[in-house]
């Protein structure tokens, strides 16, 4: 089974993810030229032949490194990356719209290191020092509860529907910023899932994919899962 959360935390460095997204911006422009573009701040070149390589195998690209249609110019649509924005095509096909794109939200934002759980130390004073650099709460002196914590949103079939658990019960929660404090979830990245969601909720309806819920079918959200993310 694919699982989305770690995939798109660990399968590309950081400078390739950065180029995909800067050459897609550019052939949507219109700008073929890649390597010969004036950047004023240029990725080295071994992410950008990366980039393209994986653009072209995720069928974005052509044999001439133009936008594919209609996939390629679909995806550059979509601010995010491009195996994710695959993902979300995808998912319209199969019937899990609604579920990728709550997993896509997350995945934005903890990219971004707005991360859905806050990182933070208690000091003897009871002030908190917020740092987020992980998406699980560090509380010194709280392991247990930390550990609890985790347990109640895990999920065997990975982060991708950890996510959809914390999702939920923040939206059951009333959007309670309490309910995030009790359990170890940062309310402002919380709160900025619900933005990037209904940002891509309207891309989605632009482009024509139908917003369905699959009700958790794993089975589903792994189809769409694995269009998006297998190379060829």
């Amino acid at each position: 089974m694919v699982d989305l959360g770690r995939l798109f935390s660990s399968s590309l460095s950081y400078s390739i993810k950065h180029s995909l997204l800067l050459h897609l911006q550019l052939k949507a422009l219109g700008i073929d030229n890649i390597l010969g573009f004036d950047w004023p701040a240029p990725p080295s070149p071994e992410a950008m032949i990366r980039a393209l390589e994986v653009l072209y195998a995720l069928g974005v690209l052509d044999d001439d490194a133009k936008l594919t249609s209609p996939i390629g110019f679909q995806v550059a649509e979509i601010p995010l990356d491009p195996m994710l924005s695959k993902v979300i095509l995808a998912s319209g096909e199969v019937g899990c719209s609604e579920e990728i794109l709550t997993i896509a939200a997350v995945l934005s934002v903890q990219c971004s290191n707005a991360n859905i759980f806050m990182k933070y130390f208690v000091e003897k004073s009871s002030n908190f020092e917020i740092c987020l650099q992980s998406i699980w709460i560090s509380v010194r002196g709280a392991q247990r509860q930390l550990d609890e914590a985790k347990l109640r949103f895990a999920a065997a079939e990975g982060d991708h529907i950890t996510f959809l658990n914390v999702y939920k019960g923040f939206l059951q929660s009333g959007k309670s910023s309490k309910w995030c404090h009790k359990n170890f979830v940062n309310y402002h990245a919380m709160k900025k899932v619900l933005e990037t969601r209904e940002q891509l909720k309207r891309t989605a309806q632009r482009l024509g994919i139908p917003l369905k819920s699959c009700d958790r079918d794993m089975q589903v959200i792994t189809e769409a899962s694995v269009s998006g993310t297998t190379l060829a």
